[in-house]
């Protein structure tokens, strides 16, 4: 899913930095509207998110930083199940849509001028309308960054267990799922010599092993940008 936030970032002296914004994707994501169903044509539909994000940097002068996201799933047409012998209760224990709630806990650990070091904690919360489909669970990562001639250098990696609590109609058990992914993005500024803009690249993995197997994801991605900073 693209997404994309706007908001406002405010330092108060003693306190830390606060940041609030909105959370969108700005182009929907296209899913199917039936993935159990099998040997017949896919629909597709689409798929958007919308929230908000919330952060509290240098809490109190300390290398502490919390941030909160919420954000909210809606699926156009929502048809899990439609294809399988289910009676309607199941079929609503497939739903997609609903909210997922993600809070992490980071430590800044600035090892010198060029290197820095941000271990971390996360609780993630998907609760969504099937429940089924809900779960939740702990993740850590680990953050590094080199900074050099004005260059930055990016690299996280990250791990995540989730469990539901409900029975899932298709395949008679509780869903599972051991993440584990990471990424690296490099910062280039002014490049071609524009003043204030700065050149991005970012290579990224993921890798979802789950109890079933039908919900093992496995992804990559490259993408590369501009970023212009305001005074």
């Amino acid at each position: 899913t693209l997404e994309t936030q706007a908001g406002l970032r405010q330092e108060i002296a003693g306190v830390g930095t606060f940041d609030i914004a909105l959370v969108a994707s700005p182009l929907a994501t296209k899913v199917w509207k039936d993935p159990y169903a099998v040997d017949v044509p896919r629909g597709d539909t689409e798929r958007t998110t919308n929230g908000i994000y919330l952060a509290w940097d240098g809490i109190f002068d300390a290398p502490l930083e919390v941030q909160y996201r919420a954000k909210e799933i809606e699926v156009d047409d929502e048809e899990s199940g439609q294809s399988l012998d289910l009676s309607p209760q199941q079929r609503r224990l497939l739903k997609r849509t609903g909210n997922v709630y993600r809070v992490n806990l980071n430590y800044r650990w600035q090892i010198d001028e060029r290197n820095e070091l941000v271990p971390g904690l996360t609780y993630l919360d998907f609760d969504l309308d099937g429940a089924a489909m809900t779960e939740d669970g702990f993740g850590a990562q680990l953050k590094y960054a080199y900074e050099a001639n004005g260059w930055r250098l990016v690299s996280r990696v990250y791990y995540q267990r989730l469990e539901s609590g409900t029975e899932n109609p298709v395949y008679g058990k509780q869903r599972e799922v051991d993440a584990l992914g990471g990424s690296v993005t490099g910062f280039y500024p002014k490049p071609f010599g524009l003043e204030r803009w700065t050149a991005n690249a970012t290579v990224a993995v993921h890798d979802g092993d789950s109890n079933i197997d039908f919900y093992d994801t496995s992804l990559w991605m490259v993408s590369l940008g501009m970023l212009y900073g305001f005074d």
